[in-house]
């Protein structure tokens, strides 16, 4: 079931759930890096706990995760390979697991391709289209303000932050994709809905359930499995195109 609240209240209240004996195991999604101690918690306690998305995932212990890297690199390569070098980011907020494993791939796929990234061209925005319209309008202005060319491209953090970007660019008159092409990650309802439709990278949201829950009947049977990396996929739409000789 889902629950909220403070790091230290997940952690109570997990934990009186746990000693209860009723649930048999948990799949947790630790989003925020402080919420991880949770899960430590009730491993602690005997009950089978797999993360999902967690940044301690990867290692020995079981844990399921999106390829949170791979999807930046395909989203970077994808625009790099249009002729975009010029690529600006609007990443989550700090201390979000997603967000801060998709801001340290997104560095490092412009680096694996000679992309230099201007310390203007990077913002962090909450993952709404609120946040979107925000951060393209301050990424935008601290470019002019540093009298550093804009990018010829945006990658967002998540679909919705992608979404604000396009309410944003449209509002002054950008046409997507001639002028500016922009990218979401996550293939959430919104980016069919948007016009043009986005560009993004579809995460295994099912497969990620579906891998939890089969290393939870693991952990119960006393085995414990090697942890999980899935692949997501670049879905390609209207919201990107190939910049002109022109503009490069």
């Amino acid at each position: 079931s889902a629950v909220s609240g403070s790091a230290a209240d997940l952690t109570e209240r997990l934990a009186t759930v746990a000693a209860s004996g009723s649930p048999a195991g948990f799949i947790v999604i630790p989003q925020w890096s402080g919420h991880d101690g949770f899960a430590r918690t009730l491993a602690d306690l005997g009950t089978p706990v797999v993360p999902v998305n967690a940044r301690a995932a990867g290692g020995p212990a079981p844990g399921v995760t999106a390829d949170q890297a791979g999807g930046i690199t395909q989203l970077v390569g994808h625009l790099a390979g249009l002729g975009h070098e010029r690529i600006g980011y609007l990443a989550g907020p700090a201390g979000h697991n997603d967000a801060d494993a998709r801001l340290e791939a997104f560095y490092r796929a412009a680096a694996a391709l000679g992309l230099r990234v201007p310390a203007p061209w990077v913002h962090r925005v909450p993952f709404t289209i609120a946040g979107g319209e925000t951060g393209l309008r301050t990424l935008l202005g601290a470019a002019a303000a540093a009298d550093t060319p804009r990018p010829t491209a945006i990658l967002a953090a998540d679909d919705y932050v992608a979404a604000g970007a396009l309410r944003h660019a449209a509002s002054l008159g950008l046409a997507i994709p001639a002028d500016l092409s922009i990218v979401g990650f996550d293939d959430v309802d919104v980016a069919r809905a948007t016009v043009p439709a986005l560009t993004t990278v579809r995460q295994p949201l099912w497969d990620l359930g579906y891998a939890a829950a089969e290393q939870v009947l693991k952990l119960l049977d006393g085995h414990c499995p090697d942890p999980v990396a899935l692949p997501g996929d670049l879905v390609v739409r209207d919201s990107s195109a190939t910049l002109p000789d022109s503009r490069r």
